[in-house]
């Protein structure tokens, strides 16, 4: 009995995939579901050129398709929502295509074509939310995202802390009236580098970062559309970014650069970060 149990399962294991083989051929899956979808953007983009129309229902398969493969296989990848953004701006998508090139931006802030096509999608939101002074500061601040990665931000403001004191302990064998006021300056700027790359994180992690995708929505200002009256003149259109600060039975509490609130649907936005 003994012998043929032992054959079963030596035939069994030669028969079955290891997981380390299921798991490689899992792989190219992902691939190749990215792949079809750049591909079908480059068919779109070509025929585009000719038949603007006839492009439309291409776009959107490319967008659903490289959606589908980013949410299937779990792909943070900053190319990948770009490329998903194009697709959604091209058929006409304006809220996902910015909700993609901020998941793009978030992934990569040093993607200059991600912050260039982000920056060319908001011009084209009809619903005008300016910044208010506490946001513009905020902007200011982080003014350095789209040039240099956070791991410098950290090593400079270090650098500039450490420079500070070993210029101050020279003063104990060489002082000099330049040595105080350098070491002040180092000081401030750590502060600073540290301040911002701390705020940063606060924005990235913490605020609940959204997007409208609804084509228009009249924002309310309690959670009915029974009860509560238009929060805002003019409803909400796609595109349009926001913090969500709160939600209750079906409606989230958003909160617009400008600082004013509103009531909309939960189905109305959709997360730049998924909870």
């Amino acid at each position: 009995m003994k012998p043929i149990l032992f054959i079963l399962g030596f035939l069994l294991f030669i028969v079955l995939p290891s997981p380390m083989a299921m798991a490689q051929t899992a792989e190219p899956t992902a691939q190749s579901a990215v792949a079809q979808g750049l591909a079908l953007l480059d068919e779109a983009n070509l025929l585009a050129e000719s038949d603007p129309e006839s492009a439309l229902p291409i776009y959107r398969y490319a967008a659903a398709t490289l959606d589908h493969a980013r949410t299937t296989h779990n792909l943070h990848n900053a190319q990948l929502n770009q490329a998903l953004g194009n697709a959604h701006l091209k058929s006409g998508q304006l809220g996902h295509a910015i909700l993609a090139y901020r998941r793009a931006v978030m992934l990569d802030p040093t993607n200059t074509e991600a912050r260039e096509s982000l920056a060319r999608a908001r011009a084209l939101v009809q619903t005008k939310a300016p910044p208010s002074r506490t946001n513009r500061v905020v902007d200011w601040l982080l003014a350095w995202r789209g040039h240099l990665p956070r791991t410098t931000i950290w090593a400079l403001g270090t650098a500039s802390f450490v420079g500070a004191w070993i210029l101050l302990s020279t003063r104990i064998w060489r002082p000099t009236r330049l040595v105080t006021p350098a070491a002040c300056a180092l000081i401030l700027f750590s502060l600073v580098a540290f301040s911002s790359a701390q705020l940063d994180a606060y924005q990235t992690r913490s605020l609940r970062h959204a997007v409208v995708v609804s084509q228009s929505i009249t924002a309310r200002t309690g959670p009915s559309s029974q009860i509560f009256d238009p929060a805002f003149q003019s409803p909400l259109q796609a595109g349009i970014e926001c913090v969500v600060v709160d939600q209750r039975d079906g409606w989230s509490h958003i909160q617009l650069a400008s600082n004013a609130l509103g009531w909309v649907p939960d189905e109305s936005i959709v997360m730049v970060l998924s909870d």
